[in-house]
Order: structure tokens, then sequence, then C-alpha cells
């Protein structure tokens, strides 16, 4: 049988939704898929997939709000605190090993003149450190990664919001939660899509 395509699969499986839910939409959407292979064609049945994946998403992730009690909310309070620990921890020791060589070469750093690409490069720190973050928190969390992901996003963005110094500019005070909020979902949605990857390589 001609299995749907996975990535795309894993991602709805990492939504959290409860087994028995999630294994029957996602079987459905299997069978289905498979017998428009054969009636249709793949390239007919993959757009078919990737619309009803569209349309089931919410209905996986309203499953997994419906589930979600008080050990399951301080758990993924748990694990997205944990991952941005973690991507700081990452995040200061890579900062520490380039400045370091960096002042030993006699670099020095004129801030006022490179203040505006300094928040740029913090900005794509920001992203980096992100995508780390909920990568982390859907490694730590293989029931629900992309819930966490995102938990550890939102928790962040909530920091930045409250923290933001009223002295940098208002695009970057308004981007910088943005960024921390959808590169998070990335590095969730890296870690269910490669764990799909390495699934696929054993069979």
């Amino acid at each position: 049988m001609t299995l749907p395509p996975r990535a795309v699969e894993s991602l709805l499986a990492g939504l959290g939704a409860t087994a028995d839910y999630r294994d029957a939409v996602l079987g459905d959407l299997t069978e289905e898929f498979a017998q428009r292979v054969r009636d249709d064609g793949l390239g007919s049945a993959r757009a078919w997939y990737y619309h009803e994946a569209a349309r089931t998403a919410p209905h996986l992730l309203g499953s997994w709000l419906r589930s979600i009690r008080g050990a399951g909310v301080r758990r993924l309070l748990g694990v997205a605190v944990t991952a941005l620990v973690l991507a700081a921890v990452t995040s200061a020791v890579i900062s520490a090993m380039l400045i370091g060589p960096a002042r030993e070469l006699g670099l020095v750093i004129h801030v006022a003149a490179l203040y505006p690409t300094l928040l740029a490069v913090g900005l794509v720190n920001g992203a980096i450190v992100s995508t780390l973050a909920g990568y982390i928190a859907g490694w730590l969390d293989e029931e629900s990664p992309l819930p966490s992901a995102v938990a550890a996003g939102v928790l962040w963005a909530a920091v930045i919001v409250a923290t933001n110094s009223g002295s940098a500019p208002t695009w970057y005070r308004l981007a910088a939660p943005v960024i921390v909020l959808a590169f998070t979902g990335v590095g969730g949605m890296l870690r269910v899509t490669s764990r799909a990857r390495r699934f696929a390589a054993t069979i």
C-alpha cells in the first residue's frame, strides 16, 4: 500500500491528540490516500492529503486541548521552561566561544555605530535559539511535541514583551516576540519531521 507523505503525517501526529482519536483519524486518511492513489494517481492523492491535513489539524489540536488537565499543564510548562533554559545555556556558550577570540584579537566594537546591526544580529540569534528551544521541547515531549514547542515560544515571547526596553526601536520590540513564536514552532516541526525521516530510513 502506498503511504501518505510521512512528514505531514508526523506533523499531524505531533499535535498531541489522544492516541485513539489520532490513530483513527490518521488511519482513515491513510486508507483514503491509498484508494485515491489507485483511482487518481499519486500526484492527485498527495494534493488531496495536504488539503485534508490542513482541515484535520485543528480537530487533532482540539483533542489535545480537551484532554490536557492540571498535571498535563504542569508538564507542558516544565518542558517549555527546560527547553528554554537548555537553549539559552547553549546560546551563551556559543557566544562566549565567539566573543573570547574576538577580544584576544583586539577587535573593538563601537556599539553606537553598530547599534542597528547589533539589533538585526540579535533577531537572527533569537531565531536560531528559538528553533533550538522548539526542537528541544519536541524532543522532551514525544506525546505532544508541537504544542510543547509552541508553549515554549509563548512563554519566551511573554518574557520578551514584559522585559522589552522602551529604548529599543518599535520594529525590534514588535519583531522579537513574533520571531520567537514562529521559530520555536519551526524547531518543533523539525524535530517531528526528523523523526519521520529516521523512521522511513529503517523500513
